[in-house]
């Protein structure tokens, strides 16, 4: 059965030829014929195939969606992993004469009075093994450190 389609086909492919013979115009609709079948039985079966098409797409974005989320998971607890193997690695070597404290490298930033104070945690760790310090003799010792402050700008501050 030929379509307008088929016919619009085989008109085009003789448009070539000045004044084309019955039989080539037979043979061209016949040709044009088969190949449109092959094309509406493709369109037939993507017509048939096309709601469960819709749904494996929507289930492969789903788990290719769910893969993503995974990998990236995975890629966080390797990096994790990793960065406690780096931390556990050093302190697990045995000391030897010579080592320096594996105690950590971090800096410490104290406040005294109204002054910043940067120290090591080693220098920390050693102020903390000669004795807690009295809170009551550090109030008394920044109130100090404060009027000595307020006296030195009162007399800076006076007109001669």
């Amino acid at each position: 059965m030929a379509s307008f389609v088929v016919f619009d086909s085989a008109r085009k492919k003789l448009l070539l030829k000045f004044m084309p013979s019955i039989a080539e115009v037979v043979a061209e609709i016949e040709r044009q014929n088969r190949r449109w079948n092959k094309r509406f039985s493709a369109l037939d079966g993507i017509e048939d195939c096309y709601e469960e098409l819709v749904q494996l797409i929507a289930q492969s974005e789903v788990a290719v969606a769910a893969a993503e989320e995974r990998r990236e998971r995975e890629r966080a607890a390797a990096e994790q992993r990793e960065r406690q193997r780096k931390y556990r690695e050093p302190k697990a070597a045995p000391l030897v004469v010579g080592d320096r404290p594996r105690i950590g490298t971090g800096m410490r930033t104290t406040w005294t009075g109204s002054r910043r104070r940067t120290s090591t945690q080693a220098d920390h760790c050693r102020r903390e093994a000669e004795g807690p310090l009295d809170p009551w003799a550090l109030l008394a010792a920044a109130w100090t450190e404060l009027a000595e402050e307020t006296k030195g700008r009162s007399r800076g501050s006076r007109p001669s």
